[in-house]
């Protein structure tokens, strides 16, 4: 921006410079956002809507919004499960939810299988996705599993390479 400001960016680099400060300010943005509903989260007066949300429902409208993405790499998506209920915010669950699937379908290269389940172990809700994409690397597994325990106190069950299990 300071370059464009000081009419060091050619005319027709403008466009691409311009884009790349908009992307960026509209991903701190969301940084910021995502910040601030996490500590709103953490405060034990928090304002936001518990209710019983339905993981297998949430799971069908996932499925259903990344429907384009995944045909794009000619990726079978498949639900598995039963209504199962578990006591949050709603959005908050989804967004958690959507960026798990999200990521696995970003991240499973072209013609490949993510697989959602949802059910309950032990009396516990679990939301699972399995997919046949690059995966985790092992050494990186119990620091990634660590950030959702300490903040959604998620319990990890079965941390594998190809899989994300959660009881929630």
């Amino acid at each position: 921006a300071e370059l464009m400001m000081n009419g060091m960016v050619p005319d027709e680099k403008v466009p691409e410079f311009s884009g790349r400060i908009y992307h960026e300010a509209s991903r701190l943005s969301a940084l910021v956002a995502d910040i601030i509903q996490l500590s709103r989260l953490d405060e034990k007066n928090s304002d936001l809507p518990f209710e019983l949300v339905d993981l297998y429902e949430l799971a069908e409208d996932i499925v259903l919004h990344l429907d384009s993405a995944a045909s794009k790499k000619n990726i079978n998506v498949s639900l598995e499960g039963n209504a199962v209920t578990v006591q949050g915010v709603r959005h908050v669950i989804y967004e958690m939810l959507y960026n798990i699937a999200d990521n696995a379908i970003r991240y499973t290269d072209q013609n490949g299988t993510v697989n959602i389940f949802t059910g309950t172990v032990n009396g516990h809700a679990f939301y699972r996705v399995e997919d046949n994409g690059i995966g985790i690397p092992e050494n990186e597994q119990k620091r990634f599993l660590n950030v959702f325990t300490g903040s959604i106190k998620a319990i990890p069950v079965r941390p594998v390479e190809q899989a994300l299990d959660f009881l929630l």
